[in-house]
């Protein structure tokens, strides 16, 4: 290795001293692989995004909110769903255009939006 390659913090390359260039090609390509494997092995942690695990029911929870760190008793909000929809249609297509709001009214027809208290962010629902 050469006081050029050390000051510049290359890797060294291979000295091979053989009569077949066939032996040097496969050395040279072994000496690739070997850098290659070298730089994929290194791993980079980034953030990734705020897990909740918590079972949410239909009723607030008392739990640490992941993005403000607070201890909170969360906020609830009934959220009209696909299936709040249909059975609002459905009830329009059986003649009984006057109960078509029913769902809406019906809290096991909405999912239950649980967000916290104090940052407003969104931390989970409760499916019916």
């Amino acid at each position: 290795m050469s006081v050029d390659n050390m000051e510049n913090n290359e890797t060294p390359k291979p000295q091979i001293k053989s009569s077949s260039p066939q032996l040097v090609k496969v050395a040279c390509e072994n000496s690739r692989l070997n850098n290659a494997q070298h730089k994929s092995n290194t791993v980079v942690i980034t953030g990734g995004p705020n897990v909740i695990l918590a079972d949410f029911g239909p009723e607030p929870q008392i739990l640490k909110c992941p993005y403000c760190y607070n201890f909170i008793s969360t906020r609830v909000r009934s959220a009209a769903t696909t299936k709040t929809h249909l059975w609002a249609v459905l009830l329009c297509m059986c003649c009984c255009w006057l109960c078509s709001c029913c769902p809406y009214l019906i809290d096991s027809c909405q999912d239950r939006n649980h967000y916290c208290s104090h940052c407003n962010a969104y931390l989970g629902s409760y499916r019916t």
